[in-house]
């Protein structure tokens, strides 16, 4: 992370945040995304094959949950503490919670 002594001035702060962020990133070479709703068993199962199967790339999983009622972001929560999560308030659809991925924070309520 940047500290305030090596800001830019002459960038926005938001810019700013995103090069922090894409700093700690620089070992990911593929991010998974996976967009659920309602699959919590098909999802799991998605999940546990990447990790099972991936050895040879770093990489890693983003889960988008389309406002699921049938505990699916419990259960990556708990089998899969390390999947990045970002729980929608409501089903968006699969093209909108695929743009969802763009905003920084994950494991958050968009």
């Amino acid at each position: 992370m940047h500290d305030r002594a090596t800001l830019d001035p002459s960038k926005s702060v938001l810019v700013q945040i995103i090069l922090s962020a894409n700093d700690t990133m620089n070992d990911i070479t593929v991010s998974i995304l996976i967009v659920s709703y309602n699959t919590a068993d098909l999802t799991l199962a998605a999940i546990n094959s990447v990790i099972e199967e991936t050895h040879e790339v770093a990489y890693e999983i983003i889960v988008v949950d389309n406002n699921s009622t049938d505990g699916s972001v419990n259960a990556i929560r708990s089998d899969f503490p390390e999947v990045q999560l970002i729980n929608l308030r409501r089903n968006v659809g699969f093209a909108v919670a695929n743009a969802a991925t763009r905003r920084d924070g994950c494991e958050s309520q968009v």
